[in-house]
């Protein structure tokens, strides 16, 4: 899985690579397998998810593959709870700097031990 942290409009340019990706649901399906999102910077797009979402209020953290400008798939996310993602965005943001070069702490998840 990569570490590559994108927005909205950097999707077309990574289709068909693992990308992380953060943002808030606006909408999603009835049968919870796809969503709209929105990032901090408005851009929506659509995710499908490989299992259906539960009751995920805020942003969340997807980490997943690009299949077109507006759309990808989440192998996997992570809840960020909202008060604290929302008022510190600049601060989390510097975070994403700093951890990006270290390796995915989610890399040895998916082994069976």
């Amino acid at each position: 899985m990569s570490n590559l942290r994108i927005s909205g409009n950097e999707l077309g340019q990574h289709i068909g690579q693992d990308v992380i990706y953060v943002a808030r649901i606006i909408k999603k399906s009835s049968d919870g397998m796809s969503a709209e999102v929105t990032s901090y910077f408005n851009e929506r797009i659509t995710v499908t998810f490989l299992k259906p979402l539960g009751i995920v209020p805020g942003f969340i953290e997807m980490h997943g593959t690009v299949t077109s400008e507006s759309t990808m798939t989440c192998n996997k996310y992570l809840h960020i709870v909202t008060d604290i993602y929302w008022d510190s965005y600049p601060g989390y943001n510097t975070r994403i700097v700093i951890r990006s070069p270290v390796q995915d702490p989610f890399e040895d998840a998916d082994r069976n031990y």
